[in-house]
């Protein structure tokens, strides 16, 4: 079945069941995301981000299981830098 031509403003990259999202930005961050790609960059950055937090998580839980080294313990600060933060459990030893 054909679909009939699309008429109007429609994305570049063919991407369909949108919302239109209105938010404020700077004017200089404007001019970035425009010379990006616009929409398409953002909605592209979105879907990554997701991934990112993902992966982050994963590193976090990684460096959590070996917080006595110092190295996990700079990546445990690293993830939380990020926003990426896992409840702290102590046990009766730590705690003393």
């Amino acid at each position: 079945m054909n679909k009939p031509p699309r008429i109007g403003r429609h994305p570049l990259d063919g991407a369909e069941n949108l919302k239109r999202v209105n938010f404020t930005i700077r004017e200089d961050q404007h001019q970035k995301v425009l010379a990006l790609g616009g929409s398409v960059w953002l909605r592209a950055r979105i879907d990554e981000a997701g991934k990112l937090e993902h992966a982050l998580e994963e590193i976090r839980l990684f460096a959590a299981r070996h917080e006595e080294e110092e190295w996990a313990r700079t990546i445990l600060r690293y993830c939380a830098d990020a926003g990426v933060k896992g409840a702290t459990l102590q046990t009766d030893e730590k705690r003393n």
